[in-house]
């Protein structure tokens, strides 16, 4: 069985999130979709809401497991959960650099038993990114924000309503 691991923080997840977990789903047998939390960014909204996200998008692929990651280096959760391969998107070149530094660095503390692929952006989703998808629900409308976040995800963040909006946003 062909089992990967795509991880991101998913804050929000967006239609380039969908595109590279919809390609990889067709690639393997299993994608397991996994929510972080990143150190080093400040997240908008909290874990559990963001794979509660994630799992809304992909209720349409049977074969795509979402759960939520604890703070551990992602190589040991993919050795835990028996993931050989980790899945990575491209936006720009000027991703290039850090993913491959992010994927020799996890072949080293893996022993090269993970390895990386990436899945170049398509040229509509090259745009798109979760801090926009964040700044058009932060001040645009929700019609604006279909551009960015599948329907459901969408109606998700629109049923936060405005006190979580002025919650989340300040």
């Amino acid at each position: 069985m062909r089992k990967a691991l795509y991880a991101g923080s998913f804050d929000p997840v967006t239609f380039g999130h969908l595109d590279v977990i919809e390609r990889a789903a067709k690639d393997f047998d299993e994608l397991v979709v996994v929510v972080m939390n990143n150190p080093d960014k400040q997240h908008q909204f909290q874990q559990i809401f963001r794979t509660k996200m994630v799992m809304v998008a992909t209720q349409h692929l049977e074969n795509v497991d979402v759960r939520m990651g604890e703070a551990r280096l992602l190589v040991d959760i993919a050795k835990m959960w028996e993931c050989p391969t980790l899945v990575r998107g491209l936006r720009f070149v000027s991703d290039l650099e850090a993913e491959l530094n992010f994927a020799l660095n996890n072949d080293v503390l893996a022993k090269t038993e993970i390895h990386t692929i990436w899945y170049p952006a398509r040229q509509q989703n090259i745009h798109i990114s979760s801090s926009a998808a964040r700044q058009v629900y932060k001040y645009g409308s929700w019609e604006d924000l279909q551009m960015y976040v599948p329907l459901t995800v969408a109606n998700m963040l629109e049923f936060c309503g405005q006190e979580e909006k002025e919650t989340l946003f300040g």
